[in-house]
């Protein structure tokens, strides 16, 4: 499936359900898998969401510079892509449909962004 005309924009609060490595195009690469909640679960929005490679780790950064906060507030811009259910996600009620980002752009104070970059 191509991403034409699959473009979605979703502003949540994220967190951080699989961090793995993958295979992709003869390359090692990170993949960081995890919900953004934009609403109430019951209404369906909580939307599963996928990063991979450097997006990967900086979103792993910033989720722990503000872990002790809570999960951090996020715009998550991207494609949607169908695929099967994943049971451990599946239990936080979403739908089988995943959100591979494009870019990830956290809401957070100038401390934290300085702590998630170092």
């Amino acid at each position: 499936m191509g991403r034409r005309n699959n473009k979605v924009w979703i502003d949540g609060l994220l967190s951080i359900k699989n961090i793995s490595i993958t295979e992709l195009d003869g390359s090692t690469v990170p993949v960081v898998q995890g919900i953004i909640a934009s609403g109430l679960a019951e209404l369906g929005e909580h939307h599963r969401f996928m990063a991979y490679g450097r997006l990967a780790v900086e979103t792993v950064a910033f989720v722990q510079a503000v872990d002790e906060d809570g999960p951090p507030q996020a715009l998550v811009t991207g494609w949607l892509r169908s695929m099967a259910l994943d049971c451990e996600i599946a239990e936080e009620r979403v739908v089988s449909s995943i959100v591979v980002a494009d870019n990830i752009t956290f809401v957070v104070s100038k401390e934290v962004r300085t702590r998630a970059n170092t």
